[in-house]
């Protein structure tokens, strides 16, 4: 069972000083909104890493958990190499070459989102279309699939 969890700050960042950039990377990050897993993402800081900090940080409470939700193995949507290349390709259209980079870092094979997770991350990939009408196109497109 996967657990989505959503943190978000309780302190002002200059109450890190000291902290060493991956911690502050973070924390900044952590906006109430974002789950663990796009926290480590952004951050570029591998999950195992990222935990142990976030743990020292709500323990230190400068972070708190807001939500803490359970996923069941099967209720989320499963990435299939078949599905990300779907994606890729949609994405190709708006934003050439680039597309199966961006994909890749985004979205793993034999991962499993739950819904709220892969739409955050189709709108995150969005995000690398410049055009406002040209995300939504994109956003229309991905839903079907």
């Amino acid at each position: 069972m996967q657990v989505k969890t959503i943190l978000k700050k309780k302190v002002d960042l200059s109450a890190l000083n000291g902290k060493d950039l991956k911690t502050r990377r973070l924390f900044i990050l952590a906006n109430g909104e974002r789950t663990f897993e796009e926290l480590c993402q952004l951050s570029g800081v591998d999950q195992g890493e990222a935990s142990i900090i976030i743990k020292n940080l709500v323990d230190e409470t400068y972070l708190e958990v807001v939500a803490a939700q359970q996923v069941k193995p099967g209720e989320g949507i499963l990435i299939s190499d078949e599905l990300a290349e779907k994606i890729t390709e949609a994405l190709a259209h708006y934003v050439g070459p680039i597309a199966p980079v961006l994909v890749n870092n985004s979205l793993t094979p034999g991962q499993e989102l739950s819904r709220d997770q892969f739409q955050s991350e189709l709108r995150t990939l969005a995000r690398h279309i410049e055009e406002y009408s040209e995300q939504s196109e994109f956003l229309d497109q991905t839903k079907a699939l």
